[in-house]
């Protein structure tokens, strides 16, 4: 039996160490042959179909929505399993920006280039959508809308959609926007410090997060934290939040970190997802996110296959502009059709409109300052490399020509 035993040992540390690992493979990275961009687009739509229920305010008819509603938080939308997936994604894509050039101004000044431009651009047409349908709605003072449009966020204009279930809210899919911008601060702050080189210490304050969502999950810890006001939710948002997203951003930190480590194969995405179902039905779903449901995206999103047509993965770059317009043109479409929509026939009708603002954004204003970026990058990289051939001896100066 213990010959047995050693031998199955063997052959598992055979398999883990053999199995491929394509998260760590630049060639799949550079070809793009993976499902990234088809889950990117998979988590924009379904932001599309998990708002319709309750913008029209009825009870989701999903399997896995008694599972969510066990969550402590109030809000629905702070259990969305493709939210804390979202984050997860984020945080590995983030990783991986910040390790192929990890350097403050530059990394900072992307982040700021692709959310705030699209975003205001977004924020715009949504302020005159809010004076064009219902000119008698108010707004606060400009001041405090300025504070809202600086922190990623639109405030709640009174007489807005009077009629709708959720009234008087224009976007309210923004509200990730602010979460993830602060995990940006905190990933920047990490690998300041050196801590995304160490690991370690990552595990340890991954784990010490995770905790405190399992915490927050049984209503232990106290949310909210003594001296949270008005103010500092416009600047940092709600602190009950961040113990879910958090956990899924530095899992997914931390699955870049140890990438050549984390072996892809199919017995660990079965036993992932055997385990993500057994806490979907013992109630636990939100902390077990983060150690099975990462894994099992992972796996999609890195399969060598290609699992999805490649019209959904060429909809991976409109994700953010599906994201930003999908709120207020399901908003648009109940305030005139009343409750004559279903929520299928609302995902149904908001996606083509949403579509072609997510184009448009994403053809006019993302791709644009992309390219742009991509430019200055490689002038600032040319530049540093003539100087550094213009510092060495004329012998040893590659691609300079010598002699008559």
């Amino acid at each position: 039996m213990n010959a047995l035993f050693q031998k199955l040992l063997r052959r598992t540390e055979a398999a883990w160490r053999n199995a491929p690992r394509p998260w760590n493979d630049e060639e799949s990275w550079r070809t793009r042959r993976n499902n990234v961009d088809a889950i990117r687009a998979i988590l924009a739509l379904l932001v599309i179909w998990f708002h319709g229920p309750i913008l029209l305010g009825v009870d989701s008819d999903s399997p896995i929505a008694p599972a969510f509603a066990q969550e402590p938080l109030e809000q629905i939308h702070f259990v969305g399993f493709r939210v804390l997936c979202f984050f997860w994604l984020s945080g590995f894509l983030l990783a991986r920006s910040w390790d192929r050039a990890p350097r403050v101004v530059p990394f900072v000044g992307r982040r700021i280039a692709r959310l705030y431009p699209a975003f205001l651009v977004c924020a715009g047409l949504c302020l005159l959508v809010l004076f064009a349908v219902t000119p008698n709605a108010t707004l606060p003072g400009w001041r405090t809308v300025w504070r809202y449009l600086i922190t990623l966020r639109l405030p709640e204009a009174i007489g807005v959609f009077p009629h709708n279930d959720i009234a008087h809210t224009l976007n309210g899919s923004l509200w990730t926007l602010l979460y993830e911008a602060w995990c940006c601060v905190a990933l920047v702050i990490l690998g300041t410090f050196g801590v995304l080189r160490r690991g370690k210490p990552l595990v340890v304050l991954l784990c010490g997060v995770w905790l405190l969502y399992v915490f927050q999950w049984f209503g232990v810890t106290p949310f909210p934290l003594p001296g949270e006001s008005f103010q500092t939710w416009i600047l940092f948002g709600a602190a009950d939040a961040y113990p879910p997203l958090l956990t899924c951003f530095l899992s997914g930190v931390a699955f870049h970190r140890y990438r050549d480590r984390i072996p892809w194969h199919p017995a660990l995405f079965a036993t992932s997802l055997g385990g993500l179902f057994l806490a979907i039905s013992v109630g636990v779903t939100g902390p077990a996110i983060p150690v099975f449901g990462v894994y099992c995206l992972a796996y999609l999103a890195f399969h060598p296959r290609r699992l999805f047509p490649n019209w959904l993965s060429g909809w991976g770059s409109l994700s953010y502009g599906i994201f930003l317009y999908s709120y207020p043109i399901q908003q648009l479409w109940i305030h005139y059709t009343g409750d004559n929509l279903t929520a299928d026939s609302l995902f149904l009708v908001t996606i083509p409109p949403v579509l072609l603002l997510a184009y448009l954004s994403y053809r006019w204003i993302e791709n644009p300052i992309d390219r742009w970026q991509k430019q200055q990058n490689r002038k600032r990289t040319g530049g540093a490399a003539s100087a550094q051939r213009a510092a060495l001896p004329p012998q040893l100066q590659v691609g300079v020509r010598q002699g008559p």
